[in-house]
């Protein structure tokens, strides 16, 4: 197994903590890359999300962070990464351009599939906002909400 030190890992792992995210939390993880120079995960890159009481940061803020500070470069596992929508693509054994993604972020689902041959299909529930129309990724589909994905 590995071996697990909280003062000494081999990687610092990025996903997304919610309310415990802290600075000295934060301040830890950048000592770890810039002063022992271990290993950089994020498992997603995705800005913010909407919760019950409005939008909440994501990780991908505290990943970007940790990046210009130590001037390295996560390796993402998951959206929006290439990687990670031609993993999926693979299990599903299909064309990509036969697979559609359906998400509500325009960067991190619709953007991210587009990248890898997929249709992309941006649903405006959860963290839509209408100004994400105007940033010159351009859908394949828009649903006003996942019910209507049924009448594709």
């Amino acid at each position: 197994g590995i071996h697990q030190d909280a003062d000494n890992p081999a990687f610092v792992v990025v996903g997304d903590l919610g309310d415990a995210w802290s600075f000295p939390k934060l301040n830890h993880a950048f000592r770890l890359l810039l002063e022992k120079n271990v290993g950089f995960i994020a498992l997603g890159k995705s800005r913010y999300w909407r919760a019950a009481d409005g939008l909440r940061l994501d990780s991908g803020p505290f990943v970007t962070a940790l990046e210009f500070a130590t001037g390295r470069y996560a390796l993402v596992m998951g959206k929006p990464e290439r990687a990670f929508f031609e993993q999926a693509i693979g299990m599903l054994g299909l064309a990509p351009e036969r697979i559609a993604m359906i998400g509500d972020d325009i960067d991190v689902d619709v953007a991210g599939a587009r990248n890898a041959g997929m249709l992309g299909a941006l649903v405006k529930t959860g963290k839509f906002r209408p100004e994400d129309l105007a940033k010159g990724i351009w859908p394949d589909y828009v649903f006003n909400s996942l019910a209507d994905v049924r009448d594709l």
